[in-house]
């Protein structure tokens, strides 16, 4: 479960909208939690401004489900939506 998680963690939210797919990505460090709900709860340290980010997110259009991976894949998925030209927005 992503509760276990630690280390770094990309978080991706791909969406249609009428421009094309998108695909925005934050990557944080996971933090230990003891979030209990329906789901899987990741709990995640950014370096910006929460308030910057949650405006960030609106701006580009992103959903409410996000995907996390552990690791570090910023450069990766942008480089994966420009050989198949979508549209990448990173959180920060």
């Amino acid at each position: 479960y992503a509760t276990a998680i630690k280390g770094t963690v990309t978080m991706m939210n791909l969406m249609n909208g009428h421009d094309g797919l998108r695909l925005a990505v934050i990557v944080g460090e996971a933090c230990k939690t003891a979030l209990e709900y329906e789901g899987t709860p990741l709990l995640m340290r950014i370096s910006a401004d929460v308030r910057n980010v949650l405006q960030r997110i609106v701006d580009v259009g992103a959903g409410h489900h996000w995907n996390g991976a552990k690791g570090k894949y910023d450069d990766e998925f942008a480089l994966l939506c420009k050989w198949c030209g979508l549209i990448y927005n990173r959180i920060d």
